[in-house]
């Protein structure tokens, strides 16, 4: 099996992409869609340079991050193409200044919210059960 950027059949065992960007039946239209998007982005010699780069210092989690950063780009400069993620990142931050006043509101009429820790529950917002079992049937 063979990755979608080397032409069919023609990849090497030790092919980079490989890993990344595999043509598995299971994965295939997901692989194809990255591969298109990179491209879009990118040409070619700049994509293998940069790729190469991050797989020879950081292996395949590097190159995968690389991947989903650029496919990542690609969403956003598809969302907005003028602005892109710079873009995406105003929208979000105007999100946050709409959610600040109904937080005060709710802070002034119900009190500031206490951060709980999740002593022994391993849930955020739970805390550790202090239920005795002593007197029951489920003691030991």
């Amino acid at each position: 099996m063979g990755c979608v950027m080397c032409p069919a059949g023609n990849c090497s065992p030790d092919c980079i992409y490989l890993r990344v960007l595999p043509a598995d039946p299971s994965v295939l239209e997901e692989s194809r869609k990255k591969a298109i998007k990179i491209h879009f982005l990118s040409n070619s010699e700049n994509f293998e340079k940069c790729y190469g780069d991050a797989y020879s210092k950081g292996g395949v989690d590097a190159a995968k991050a690389l991947v989903d950063s650029w496919v990542l780009e690609y969403d956003a400069r598809d969302k907005n193409p003028t602005l892109g993620l710079v873009g995406i990142l105003a929208e979000n931050e105007s999100k946050i200044k709409s959610l600040k006043k109904p937080l005060e509101m709710y802070e002034n009429r119900y009190g500031r919210l206490e951060d709980i820790s999740p002593a022994g529950a391993g849930v955020m917002g739970l805390s550790k059960c202090t239920t005795s079992l002593a007197g029951t049937s489920l003691v030991e």
